[in-house]
Parts: structure tokens; sequence; C-alpha cells
């Protein structure tokens, strides 16, 4: 007798948490990769350019929505990768404005050739601007400004 309301308890302990687990599963965020664009920058260096957007998936429709945003700027000097220079920020949307807050930026030099003379970034009404310049020890030296701009309805370009 004892191991049936043993064996029951357990049976609706499992039937209750199944629900909590499968909603839990769902509100994980998402990153998805908006767009890639390749740049010619001149003397050999071109750049990859990508927009990621983490998704936080929502079980009911607020007012505001707010998404988080990186825009990445890969240098690469014969296919082969140098620096990344990567601005990152949220953007809170409604469906009549947008605008961007939290603005961090970040560098990662991959060859001991290259350094980042300087990096700086900034939140403007719905957009985040960053600014770096990456200079070569043979005397090359780019300039990256990548910006992202958020619309009303959450479109990140």
């Amino acid at each position: 007798m004892t191991k049936k309301i043993v064996s029951a308890l357990m049976c609706l302990v499992l039937l209750f948490a199944l629900p909590v687990c499968v909603s839990a599963q769902t509100m994980e965020p998402e990153r998805v990769l908006v767009s890639e664009e390749v740049v010619d920058l001149g003397d050999g260096v071109t750049e990859v350019i990508t927009i990621y957007v983490t998704v936080h998936k929502s079980s009911s429709r607020a007012a505001s929505e707010t998404i988080t945003a990186d825009k990445t700027s890969t240098g690469k000097v014969g296919g082969e990768v140098v620096w990344t220079y990567t601005i990152t920020g949220d953007f809170t949307y409604n469906g009549s404005s947008a605008r961007a807050s939290n603005p961090s930026d970040d560098y990662d030099i991959y060859s001991s050739d290259w350094s980042c003379t300087s990096h700086s970034v900034r939140a403007s009404g719905a957009s985040i601007i960053g600014s770096a310049t990456f200079t070569s020890d043979n005397g090359v030296r780019k300039s990256v400004s990548p910006k992202m701009t958020c619309s009303a309805t959450g479109t990140i370009s």
C-alpha cells in the first residue's frame, strides 16, 4: 500500500513539474544572425561586419520590449583574422519609438603585428555608435565606425 502512495505522489510531482520545465525552456533567449557584410578596406584588409540580436522570448505582450544586439567588425588580412571590434547595447521599442542604452565595446587582437590605438562607444537616440582604429607594425592604419540603429518595431540595422 505504501509503495502505491509513493508512486502516485511521484507521478503527481512529475505531472506538475513537466509544464514548468517546458515553460522555462521556451523562455531561453536566442541569439540570431541578422546580417553579414564584407567590405574591402584597402591595403589587403577586409572587414566582415556581422549583427546578432538576442531575442528574449516572452509569454506576454508588454507595452514596450527590449532586445540586446551586437555588431562586430572583423579585420582580415590574407583570409586570417587579425582583429575584432564589437559594440553591444540594449534597445527598447514600443511600435512608435525606440531608444538605445547600455552601450559597450570590446576588441581582440589575433596578430602580434596589429594593435588597437583607440576605441569608444556611445548611445544616441535609437543608435549605438562605435569607433576604433587599428594599426599594423608596417604602418597600415584602419578605422572602423560600426553603428546599430533600432526601428520603432524592433528591427536592428
